[in-house]
Formats: C-alpha cells, structure tokens, sequence
C-alpha cells in the first residue's frame, strides 16, 4: 500500500481530477471511428490515439485500488462511498413505501429517503421527488404530510428520526447502503 503525500493527495482527491479519472472510458478515441474508451480498448493493441489514454487507466487504476487514504481505505472506496444515488438504488421495486398489509405510506421509507443525499444536487430528496417515483397522487402526499407533519415541514422530526429510519431499511430490505469492494489479502 501507498500512503500519498499532503500534496498530492489534494490533487487527486480533487473533485475535478476524481471526475476525470471516473469518465475516463466515456473519452471517445480512435483515428477512424471515434468511439468511447471503454468499447476501444478492448479492439485495439495500442494505437497512438489511446496510448495515452491507457496509461492513465493505469494510474486510475493504482490510484484508485493501491493508494490509501487513510489506514485501510482506498480513494476508490471513498469514492464508491461519497457517491449520491437514486432512489431507485434504494427502491428498485418502486413499491417499497407502501405497507403490505394497510397500503399506507410508510412513514420510515420517507424519513429514510429525507435524510439521503439525492445525485443531482447532493441534498436530500424532495417530496415531490419520492412522491413522483413512487407514484403517489398529490391529493394522498398532502394527506400524508398533514396527518404526520401537522405544522408544515419538522425538518427536525424528520432528523430526529432519521438513525431510527437507517437501521429499519437495512433490516427490512437486507442492502447495504453503499457498495463498497473489499480488498481480500
């Protein structure tokens, strides 16, 4: 393992230098058909075009898998980890909020969703965006929020609650909230 120096590791974990090295394979290369790196380098033996290109897998690679940010995390795994998801990650069924057995909105789903960064904008999902997924109709979300959040938004009910809300998703839905790769060895 490498552990990088003050500098670098600013550089690297930059947001800008993270964001290059992560739409590395969408860079389109070749002399005659411009195609994504991804498709490319598995055709071709090492044109002048993607000679580059490859050897910057290669330091994507290292960096990603080797360097350690701190004893025992790799950048690539705090990368996987700062990522923001959907929440299709979450609930890919698109089902999940209501109970089975009463059809009401379940409240913990929401708590959930509402202490949750979203991947456009990296705060917490909307109402509209949770309703709108899940595909519940204006007249019942104004039900909802009226019966379980009398005095208009209680952004501190809902982080109050919000630990309580992590630890029912995990059991309810057995995922883990990130993926993360372990190193075996």
């Amino acid at each position: 393992m490498q552990v990088l120096s003050r500098d670098l590791e600013e550089i690297v974990t930059s947001p800008q230098f993270i964001n290059m090295l992560l739409n590395l394979d969408n860079i389109e290369v070749g002399i005659v058909d411009r195609e994504p790196f991804v498709k490319h380098r598995k055709r071709c033996s090492g044109c002048s075009d993607c000679l580059l290109y490859r050897r910057i897998l290669k330091v994507k690679e290292m960096i990603f898998d080797e360097t350690e940010l701190v004893e025992g995390i790799t950048l690539g795994q705090a990368v996987e980890m700062r990522k923001c998801r959907g929440i299709d990650y979450y609930f890919p069924n698109g089902d999940e909020i209501r109970d089975p057995e009463t059809g009401e909105i379940d409240l913990k789903v929401y708590v959930f969703l509402k202490n949750q960064d979203g991947p456009t904008n990296g705060h917490p999902f909307t109402d509209q965006e949770i309703f709108d997924y899940f595909k519940i109709n204006q007249s019942e979300a104004q039900k909802f929020k009226a019966r379980y959040f009398p005095n208009g938004k209680n952004t501190d009910d809902i982080n109050m609650s919000g630990l309580e809300s992590i630890e029912y998703y995990k059991k309810k839905f057995n995922r883990p909230l990130t993926r993360v790769k372990k190193r075996v060895g």
